[in-house]
């Protein structure tokens, strides 16, 4: 086989997709393929064996299709497995200096005390603004100024441990070594206008059965909470309401249209190999309609329990592929008050739909941090030649 590579996780609430991004070719993917699972909800896997066998498969195939192994994979860590932290941490000097990138990474270490924490472990840190000695904000790295004093209102994303306890034993178990990242995060840093993160946002990732909401401003998310809801309750309902098969209302939540105004005799067709079942427009509609609803109301129910002050006039940015009914929308932007729209990205060919934006987020998220420049530890490296020296 050829040499190791880096490839990437998304791990919606229904499907697993691992993609490899071609590194001379940005825009293009070298490997993406899906699978799936029973999914999660109420953050706990409902099949732990099931997503572990999922994850199997796909990394068979990337070996099989590529004719190479993968050495490390970028784990993008749903909204339901996340907490989000923020506070103050500052640091003074003895005397004005100017301030280095060393200046602000090491204000950011002072401040993560999640390392030992029972239930959580630090996953991401990001400034939401800085804080000079004289009192001014930026939202800018100071990195050049001269201060005596620095601070940063930083926000931290933290893991829950239950999720690093599992996927670390499927790691092992793969031989594969699993990095993390928040998936909300890389959204917002990397599928998101700069524009519109500047301004703040309420960012909506929307999947099959779960659903992450975030208020960011900056490049921090200051607010997150989840709730397991999502497009695929819309075919539970149909399912249940309507008496019909559960393939045949997955199939229905394809075709919806919530801004149809139906006749009587208006129908919906499923075909599902050479049967073909027509439903009422009017009926189907209505069902759906009461879940979007449901949706929405949990969306404003967790924008108006935000401990920070989320202005009316701040645009809901809708992702994931759980909203994507027409009408949900109009929907959302009705119960909530607020103007939503849908956010996709175009910096990869054929990943410009908002289904798409996670999985975006962790691509772009790893090529950022492949061209970060490295750090030599010189301390270790002397230590490395003086030992091959003795070891001769």
């Amino acid at each position: 086989m050829r040499g190791k590579k880096q490839a990437v996780l998304d791990i919606g609430s229904d499907v697993l997709t691992l993609a490899l991004q071609d590194g001379k070719y940005n825009d293009n993917l070298l490997f993406k393929a899906s699978a799936e699972y029973d999914g999660y909800q109420d953050g706990e896997f409902l099949n732990p064996e099931g997503l572990y066998n999922a994850l199997e498969g796909l990394i068979k195939k990337f070996r099989d299709t590529t004719f190479s192994d993968i050495k490390e994979i970028i784990i993008g860590v749903p909204s339901e497995f996340t907490t989000v932290v923020c506070k103050t941490v500052d640091t003074t000097f003895a005397k004005p200096r100017k301030i280095t990138q060393r200046d602000i990474d090491k204000i950011f270490e002072q401040g993560n005390t999640y390392t030992n924490h029972a239930e959580y472990w630090p996953l991401n840190c990001s400034p939401v603004y800085y804080i000079l000695d004289n009192g001014r904000r930026t939202p800018e790295a100071p990195v050049g100024q001269i201060t005596k004093g620095l601070a940063s209102f930083a926000s931290y994303v933290l893991g829950e441990r239950y999720f690093l306890d599992t996927f670390e034993i499927f790691s092992q178990a793969l031989g594969v070594k699993f990095l993390y990242t928040s998936s909300m995060l890389a959204q917002l840093m990397f599928a998101v206008p700069v524009a519109a993160r500047d301004e703040g946002i309420v960012l909506v990732d929307c999947g099959y059965i779960s659903t992450g909401v975030a208020y960011a401003k900056g490049d921090g998310i200051l607010y997150s909470r989840a709730f397991s809801l999502g497009v695929g309750n819309v075919a539970g309902d149909l399912t249940t309401c309507l008496e019909i098969p559960f393939d045949h209302a997955q199939e229905l939540t394809k075709k919806i249209n919530l801004n149809l105004i139906p006749a009587e005799s208006d129908t919906y067709s499923v075909q599902l190999g050479a049967e073909i079942t027509v439903y009422p427009i009017a009926d189907v509609n209505e069902v759906a309609a009461c879940r979007v609803q449901d949706i929405a109301e949990k969306i404003k129910k967790v924008i108006d329990a935000s401990p920070y002050e989320i202005t009316e006039n701040t645009r809901i940015l809708i992702t994931g592929g759980g909203l994507s009914i027409p009408g949900s929308r109009e929907i959302v932007e009705k119960v909530t008050g607020r103007r939503a729209e849908f956010n996709s990205c175009d910096a990869i060919v054929n990943l410009n739909k908002p289904a798409h934006c996670p999985l975006v987020g962790l691509l772009m998220y790893q090529r950022a941090e492949c061209n970060k420049p490295k750090i030599i530890n010189f301390k270790q490296l002397f230590k490395k030649l003086f030992d091959n020296r003795r070891n001769k």
